[in-house]
């Protein structure tokens, strides 16, 4: 799994247009849903549901969430700490 992966769910779960998030992004609606069909997969779970265009999280969706923002904030801060260390050790 990597942080594409969740970053997408997160952002999908705030704007639940597909295709307008895809234009956001630069990418396709398509190589969205591909992403979010593999996080699913990896997952055992169905996150969003689709209506209209429009997607929707799942009771599953909704409960993973919190997981996945603090996945994001996790690695960010990994990377923020890893920029402050000073040289290569070895």
């Amino acid at each position: 799994m990597n942080t594409k992966l969740l970053e997408t769910f997160v952002e999908l779960a705030r704007t639940p247009h597909l295709r307008k998030l895809a234009e956001r992004l630069h990418a396709t609606p398509s190589a969205l849903s591909m992403r979010v069909k593999s996080l699913e997969e990896q997952l055992g779970v169905e996150l969003f549901t689709s209506d209209n265009k429009m997607l929707s999280l799942t009771e599953e969706g909704r409960r993973l969430l919190p997981y996945a923002e603090a996945a994001i904030s996790a690695f960010q801060e990994l990377i923020g700490a890893a920029s402050q260390v000073s040289g290569v050790g070895g």
